[in-house]
Formats: C-alpha cells, sequence, structure tokens
C-alpha cells in the first residue's frame, strides 16, 4: 500500500508539473506567437480533474481533510471511535454511488461525444467519477476495517 501511495503523490506532482508547462505554453503562445493553442486550456483542465481527484485520495489517505473535530471531541473515546466508523461506513456507500454513477454517466455518453479540442472521447473525462469513488471507496473501507481490527485489539488487551 504504501508503494500505491508513493506512486498516487509522484503522479500527482506530475500532473502538476504538466499542468504548469501547458499553463506557460498557453500564456507564451497567446502572448509571444499571437497563435493561441486551442487545445491547452482543454488539457490542462483534464490533467486538473485527474490530479484533484489524487489529491482527495491522498487527503482522504492521511486524514487531513478538514473535520470539525469541537462537538465530537465532547465523547467519550468509544463513542468517537464509533462515530467515526459509521461515518467511513456511510462515506464509504456514498463514493460506491458516484463510481456507480460515473459507470452510468460514461455509458450514457455517445461514442461520437469528443472533447472539442483534443479529440478525445468525453468518457475520459466522465471516468474521472468512477476513478474517485472507486479509490475513495477502497480507503475509506481500509480505514474502517482498520479502525475495527484496531478497537478489537484494544478490547482484548
Amino acid at each position: 500500500m504504501k508503494k500505491l501511495i508513493k506512486i498516487e503523490e509522484i503522479c500527482s506532482i506530475v500532473l502538476f508539473l504538466m499542468i504548469l508547462m501547458i499553463l506557460f505554453w498557453q500564456i507564451f503562445s497567446r502572448k509571444v506567437l499571437n497563435a493561441p493553442a486551442s487545445w491547452s486550456e482543454e488539457l490542462s483542465r483534464l490533467l486538473f480533474v485527474y490530479m484533484g481527484i489524487l489529491g482527495c485520495h491522498l487527503a482522504q489517505h492521511y486524514e487531513t481533510h478538514i473535520r470539525i473535530d469541537f462537538i465530537l471531541s465532547h465523547f467519550p473515546k468509544l463513542v468517537q471511535t464509533l462515530l467515526d466508523i459509521v461515518f467511513k461506513l456511510l462515506m464509504s456507500v456514498v463514493f460506491i454511488l458516484i463510481a456507480y454513477n460515473g459507470i452510468r454517466l460514461c455509458r450514457s455518453a455517445g461514442v461520437q461525444d469528443h472533447l472539442v479540442t483534443l479529440g478525445l472521447p468525453v468518457t475520459v473525462l466522465n471516468f474521472g467519477l468512477v476513478f474517485l469513488g472507486i479509490i475513495i471507496a477502497a480507503e475509506m473501507l481500509i480505514q474502517l476495517v482498520t479502525a475495527v481490527l484496531c478497537k478489537k485489539g484494544d478490547t482484548a488487551q
């Protein structure tokens, strides 16, 4: 799992650098060459979507998403753990539904539907929902199992 996270971190950096280079090219071609590259904005947007998806997954993996612990911190540890488990279970269901609806969206896009300047099928963009749903749901389920097993280990001692 650590190797996958490292690969994901590297991919995020590569995507960011690619977006940066594309945007620099877009500015250069528009301002200096007087010939804007029409494909650059669409490609940078597509890469940004996937970089955002990887960023969401990394934030979930490291549990760095913003959450308000003020109310939760007033509960006993057992209640906090139970609420965390319930939350992770509910969020897993939500992201499974996102993946499912992403699949439906990919299927509904006609084969003639393409991104205007890149010529890629719209499904390449829509698949982001499937990818997001699968990786976040998997991460939530892994965290859920870990939380349950750690809680069992705590009660066994």
